[in-house]
């Protein structure tokens, strides 16, 4: 009868060990994956971008136009140097709101969606 009792409740112990070991991982996997993932969130949340009169007046012509090339963006300032234009056009692509296609003479500029 012992043993009977004994094998009994031996499965059911093992069954709730193996519970509690499952239960113990899956908070440690949870703190763990939290550690990963929130830093990354924050930093994308933080990413603000203060644009300049010569930057927002950029962004108004893609409502007249697709895609930009740099003589239609010199237009908008024409008394600037190019290269602060495309220094402009650089925040612009790095701020993610534009996208660059091409280089040198052949760039053209897209809104992104």
């Amino acid at each position: 009868m012992f043993k009977k009792i004994i094998g009994f409740l031996i499965p059911i112990i093992g069954l709730v060990l193996i519970l509690e070991y499952l239960n113990t991982n899956k908070e440690k996997n949870e703190k763990i994956v939290s550690k990963e993932i929130t830093p990354r969130i924050k930093k994308k949340q933080l990413v603000r971008v203060n644009l300049n009169q010569r930057q927002q007046n950029i962004l108004k012509l893609f409502n007249k136009r697709e895609t930009l090339l740099p003589t239609d963006i010199y237009s908008v300032a024409p008394n600037l140097s190019t290269r602060t234009l495309r220094r402009d056009m650089d925040k612009l692509v790095e701020a993610g709101l534009v996208l660059k296609d091409g280089s040198t003479k052949d760039t053209r500029y897209r809104l992104k969606k």
